[in-house]
């Protein structure tokens, strides 16, 4: 198997969907109805990417990332985010989820499947500072995968986010009061 991905969500027909399109692509899935039982699975090891909900009783996908990332031995896990909210809600998402991709439902499966790829394969969290060249590069890299997300950069207490959807730029917000 290439990777393991854990896909939480509390409605058994997209746990079905997504399982289905990971399996295909040589992935091993492992489902989990409620981020809870989410935790104790990764509590166990060896989770590559966890494809989550947002909207989930009990405990939320926002509640559920914070958790997940206060742990220093899951903190490294990239996220992927399915929700079905709708336009209005993208500046919260945009906000709480910076470094996450986050993916409108219903699935655009070819989609969803560049995005897993490109996370698990071609694009690696790695810190260090990046060239104009590379800064380039990834623009268009995540133009020509049609890609959907948040790319998000710090400086201080300065705060940039570009929000991509389908490869081209949504919106992008700063709070660094020189360009406002």
């Amino acid at each position: 198997p290439m990777a393991r991905i854990l896909v939480v969500d509390d409605d058994l027909l997209i746990r079905e969907l997504v399982s289905d399109v990971l399996e295909r692509d040589g992935h091993t899935p492992e489902a989990c109805s409620d981020a809870h039982t989410a935790l104790d699975r990764l509590a166990e090891g060896g989770i590559d990417l966890i494809v989550s909900d947002i909207n989930m009783p009990q405990m939320d996908g926002f509640r559920f990332r914070e958790v997940v990332r206060a742990d220093p031995a899951l903190d490294r896990i990239p996220f992927i985010f399915l929700t079905a909210a709708d336009a209005s809600y993208e500046s919260e998402i945009a906000e709480k989820m910076a470094e996450e991709f986050v993916l409108l439902k219903p699935l655009d499966v070819a989609h969803f499947r560049r995005i897993v790829f490109s996370m698990l394969g071609e694009i690696t969290r790695e810190e260090g500072r990046l060239s104009a060249g590379t800064l380039t590069t990834l623009f268009d890299h995540i133009s020509r995968q049609e890609m959907s997300g948040v790319l998000t950069a710090h400086r201080g207490e300065i705060v940039k986010r570009v929000v991509f959807r389908d490869g081209l730029v949504a919106f992008a917000m700063s709070n660094d009061p020189r360009e406002l």
